[in-house]
């Protein structure tokens, strides 16, 4: 039996133009056999013939009217697709029997109403049974339209003030690699080793890919081996070949180089030599064996020879990963010959491309024709442009559209190069950085915003890909690394062309100072700086600390790297009040030929430092009421090691020595007193003076204390004992005065006798920062000075001695 979808498919094929006769000669013969009906019908002939007859006719009718129907639905199947489930044939069957019902309908009503009304009936009737048939077929118009949209490649380039500056320190190949891209005439090479590593690269990421499956092959420990291998063995045996091919191939122009340049130094001979026999033996050795191993004649010896095969492989991706690089640097080398060989007009020639600065070799990328010969090639803009839209931005700070058309080949209308006036690692806020050539937007590279900004305008269904042309300075407020994500999410292609030399440009920078903005008149002031020495490997740098034009303070460092950071501390004790200009300078020295080095920036190799210098020190008065631990702390500390303070320190209690003589004047303490009076006899004499100082620290004080010291012929005279308690008020109200009306600051230190119990409900007690409470008893007396016995207890298990 033929499926439905086949059938569909078949009268899907046949033209309308078979159909439509076709479904015309049924529906015509069924009118026909309907009229020859009515006139067997209309003789009156009776019998069984004529009942034989007539249901031969009726058959007949249906089924042309089965066929003509039948068609009609594949006619309009031409047109209309079908999205019926219901096979064709019983909805045409269906149809054919409900016309001839519908007949007899009619017939049957023409005995009870007017041939008008008859007419009428049938043909709402009929209409109900095409609405009910085209139910059950369901036709569908379906208008197919095709439309060719190119999608859009953005192109970001950036502008931001790194990109403004020439890499004048380019090493030989790199210049003669840059010139040659440029079509330059002179900077054509012979050899391009270094695609021949990319090569090799290229050939270590696939086998490295291979060396994991058989790691995981080898990790489990031959369960389902040796089916996986004979089902990849084909597979595997082509690849081993391809990548053999490829190996090989790389050896041809080495082969070439040793045969053609005589006049290669021997390190370069060497260092080719060692190339080619790490790529013969290591890798096309190795890669030889292990297609020998997957053929098809060694296909039931494969699961056996697993650990050998998995062992050549790991060895050529060992040989490969130490090839590479060495070919690396014999392309170098070689390149740097070529260089050395050029004539006085073409080396200046080369020079020229490491003369432009950044963001010209970014549009010379864009916009220069190649030549191959004489023939000129299309720029990357205009190939880009024959299959996609292309998007031009330019982006720093922020990003905007750009017309590449207003741009112009730096290669073919170089332009004059002049000195960049600023340096984009100036610390933000810096003078110098506010020069004409530069504006804030420079001064920032925010590639992150750049991206959110190209899918923000462009949207993310036409985007194709953005490709990315900038110096990789990027030192936005956001990551790159979650756009990037949501790009690749997309399906958004990102390439990044990085600009710039392998070699930093010469430039010696203070990056960022850390300073503070007051100290006091002969304290220690320290300066930390964070600086930048790029493109001066193995030069020393001067770094001074200038008082005005005074050196106070110098460093040498040693450069160590092309792309150099260090952090550095410097020092001084100013010795004036007022207000210092200090400035670090940064001086690379010359070489050891005496030529000076040539920055790309020169305004970022000084920074001015402003330093208020103040002797206002905090003024301390320090009482207790015996010198305590933490008294004597505070008093050496204050003394001896912290300048910023000026202590006064009161002993209420002194302790006396015999014989010591006593002293015939009270000295009081007084902020006004010089460094050096330090010690004081008596509190201050006057609110005036409290007045004075900023800080007072009360050790453990009792009320008394505060008051004046009375002799012990004193302490026995109710009236001088009453006149000392109430000056001790007095001076307790003072200190409130002191914190509430100067709004001096209070410390008070606890101690075992009297501070802070012993102010309970005091003068003192409302500036003590926590509620004080009686205890809610006496306190225990002291112990009496009796010996010690033994408890009842202890006389009934140890008895006394008698």
């Amino acid at each position: 039996m033929i499926p439905a979808a086949l059938q569909a498919d078949f009268w899907q094929r046949v033209p309308a133009i078979l159909l439509i006769p076709g479904a015309i000669i049924g529906l015509t013969g069924w009118v026909l056999l309907y009229r020859l009906g009515r006139r067997y019908a209309a003789a009156g002939v009776a019998g069984i013939l004529h009942n034989f007859r007539a249901a031969a006719i009726l058959a007949a009718r249906v089924a042309l009217g089965f066929v003509g129907i039948w068609l009609t639905f594949h006619v309009i199947g031409q047109v209309f697709v079908l999205a019926t489930s219901w096979p064709l044939w019983p909805v045409a069957l269906a149809a054919a029997l409900l016309a001839e019902g519908l007949i007899w309908l009619y017939v049957l009503e023409r005995r009870l109403v007017t041939r008008k009304m008859g007419l009428i009936l049938t043909g709402l009737r009929v209409a109900l049974a095409v609405v009910l048939a085209l139910m059950l077929i369901q036709p569908v118009w379906v208008s197919i339209w095709t439309e060719t949209r190119q999608r859009t490649v953005a192109i970001l380039v950036d502008e931001s003030a790194s990109m403004h500056i020439p890499d004048r320190m380019m090493p030989p190949h790199q210049k003669l690699r840059l010139a040659e891209a440029f079509s330059i005439p002179s900077a054509r090479r012979p050899y391009r080793l270094e695609e021949q590593a990319r090569l090799l690269r290229r050939l270590r990421g696939e086998l490295l890919g291979e060396l994991n499956w058989l790691n995981g092959l080898a990790a489990g420990k031959g369960q389902g081996l040796k089916g996986r291998l004979t089902k990849r063995r084909k597979a595997l045996n082509k690849q081993i070949k391809q990548w053999q091919k490829t190996a090989a191939g790389v050896l041809a122009p080495l082969e070439s180089v040793l045969k053609e340049v005589q006049t290669l130094p021997k390190p370069i001979q060497a260092a080719l030599m060692d190339a080619k026999a790490k790529i013969t033996k290591g890798v096309c050795g190795p890669l030889k064996a292990a297609a020998g191993w997957t053929d098809k004649d060694q296909a039931e010896a494969l699961p056996g020879n697993f650990k050998r095969l998995h062992d050549a492989v790991r060895r050529a991706v060992g040989e490969l990963g130490r090839a590479a690089p060495a070919l690396d640097l014999a392309a170098e080398a070689l390149d740097k010959v070529l260089y050395e060989q050029l004539g006085p007009a073409d080396r200046q020639a080369v020079d020229a491309a490491a003369e432009m600065t950044r963001i010209e070799v970014a549009r010379a990328v864009l916009l220069h024709k190649p030549t191959a010969g004489k023939k000129q090639r299309r720029s990357l803009l205009d190939r880009l442009g024959q299959d996609y839209n292309i998007e031009v931005f330019t982006f720093a700070g922020s990003a905007a559209r750009a017309d590449p058309q207003a741009w112009t080949d730096p290669v073919a209308s170089p332009a004059p190069k002049a000195a960049p006036q600023a340096a984009p690692t100036t610390p933000p806020g810096r003078t110098t950085l506010k020069a004409a050539k530069f504006d804030d937007r420079q001064l920032q590279t925010d590639l992150a915003g750049a991206l959110k900004h190209v899918l923000s305008k462009l949207g993310k269904a036409d985007l194709a890909a953005v490709v990315v042309l900038t110096d990789g300075q990027d030192n936005g407020p956001e990551q790159v690394e979650p756009q990037a994500r949501q790009m690749g999410s997309l399906g958004i292609a990102f390439y990044a062309v990085a600009v710039g030399g392998e070699k930093p440009p010469a430039d010696a920078a203070i990056i960022s100072v850390e300073c503070p903005d007051t100290v006091y008149k002969e304290d220690r002031m320290y300066v930390n700086a964070e600086l930048k020495l790029d493109g001066l490997d193995g030069r020393q740098v001067s770094i001074v600390l200038l008082d005005g034009k005074q050196v106070v303070a110098k460093k040498e460092i040693r450069v160590a790297g092309d792309a150099f950071r260090t952090r550095i501390q410097m020092a001084d004790e100013p010795k004036t009040v007022g207000l210092h200009s200090y400035r670090l300078k940064l001086t690379p020295s010359a070489d050891k030929s005496g030529e000076k080095v040539e920055e790309v920036f020169t305004d970022n190799n000084t920074y001015a430092i402003s330093l208020a210098v103040t002797d206002d020190r905090a003024k301390v008065l320090l009482v207790d009421s015996r010198p305590r631990w933490e008294y004597r702390y505070l008093k050496n500390l204050f003394t001896g090691r912290d300048k910023t303070v000026k202590l006064q320190y009161v002993l209420t209690r002194p302790d006396k020595y015999f014989g010591q003589p006593t002293p015939t004047r009270t000295v009081h303490a007084s902020a006004s007193r010089p460094m050096g009076a330090e010690e004081a006899a008596a509190l201050p004499e006057s609110l005036a003076e409290w007045m004075k100082f900023d800080v007072v620290i009360l050790g453990d004080m009792a009320l008394e204390d505060f008051g004046p010291r009375l002799s012990e012929k004193e302490k026995k005279t109710p009236a001088a004992v009453e006149a000392a308690a109430k000056a001790a008020k007095e001076t307790v109200r003072t200190i409130r005065k002191f914190v509430a009306d100067r709004g001096g600051s209070l410390i008070l230190i606890a101690g075992p006798n009297a501070m802070p119990a012993a102010h309970v409900g005091g003068e003192l007690a409302d500036l003590i920062p926590f509620d004080l409470k009686a205890p809610d008893g006496p306190a225990a007396p002291a112990a009496a000075n009796k010996p010690f016995k033994l408890s009842p207890r202890g006389v009934r298990i140890v008895p006394p001695p008698e």
